[in-house]
């Protein structure tokens, strides 16, 4: 269920390996969805160039374009449900958030050169960091989430 509205923004990688920042407006989210859609045409109709965002489909791949076409990414298209899958830049902040929440240090026994992991329930911490959105979303606070019939 889509239940905000906002900004989302993500870092990409074009096809020369040079990393930018990808915002697009008034986009919907659904917190609880296991991939998040990226449209082309929501994506082209919110830049400051709709002409220079697109994207082209060919039988085995897609391309996108944007910043007036000057940059472009192409996406393989996979094989059994011929959906282009895009993955957003790894970080360690899911990681550093986790870590962060055991606020404990790993004990070293140098007698016996053990390393004593620190006493939580991983199970219970991770609970609370999933799903985390694998990027921001800046949410629209008057958007209006209630259901209609």
């Amino acid at each position: 269920m889509i239940t905000e509205k906002g900004t989302w923004k993500f870092k990409m990688e074009d096809d020369d390996g040079t990393t930018h920042d990808v915002l697009i407006a008034n986009t919907l989210y659904a917190p609880k969805a296991p991939f998040h859609l990226l449209s082309p045409h929501h994506w082209s109709q919110q830049s400051d160039n709709p002409n220079g965002t697109y994207c082209t489909i060919q039988h085995d791949k897609m391309i996108l374009k944007w910043n007036c076409a000057k940059l472009q990414r192409q996406i393989k298209l996979d094989e059994k449900n011929n959906c282009g899958f895009i993955h957003s830049l790894p970080t360690c902040n899911k990681y550093r958030k986790f870590a962060n929440s055991m606020n404990s240090t790993v004990e070293i026994d140098r007698k016996l050169s053990n390393i004593k992991a620190p006493k939580a329930n991983i199970d219970e911490v991770a609970e609370e960091y999933h799903p985390v959105p694998p990027f921001d979303f800046d949410i629209d606070k008057d958007f209006d989430t209630e259901q209609k019939e």
